[in-house]
């Protein structure tokens, strides 16, 4: 997992540090001051974000990752608010040679 290179995929090598300091900087989400950040166009910015980063994982990365527990926990938000997906702990890898993936047990955290 540390290969990938996606631009809304957090690199694993990243500082705690970082993070923490970005989490930091933006703050709560139900902070009024901060809400205001996040007008509709800013909103479908960081949706688009998202499913760049998905399509990096599922179609552009060389691992190929399924990540199996996408929510909004799982999405941070940088200083500019573009969204990095993080917390792989359920990420699967993608078959190459194939064009779906099975899975029998249900997988996620709330």
């Amino acid at each position: 997992l540390q290969s990938l290179r996606g631009v809304n995929v957090l690199h694993l090598h990243d500082h705690v540090s970082y993070v923490i300091k970005n989490l930091c900087d933006f703050g709560h989400e139900l902070d009024p001051t901060k809400r205001q950040q996040l007008d509709w166009g800013k909103r479908l910015q960081i949706i688009n974000g998202i499913g760049r980063g998905l399509l990096y994982l599922h179609e552009d990365s060389q691992l190929m990752i399924i990540h199996r527990d996408l929510k909004a926990g799982n999405v941070l938000l940088d200083e500019e608010m573009n969204p990095k997906i993080s917390d792989f702990g359920l990420a699967k890898l993608f078959q190459v040679e194939g064009t779906h993936a099975t899975t029998e047990n249900v997988a996620g955290t709330r």
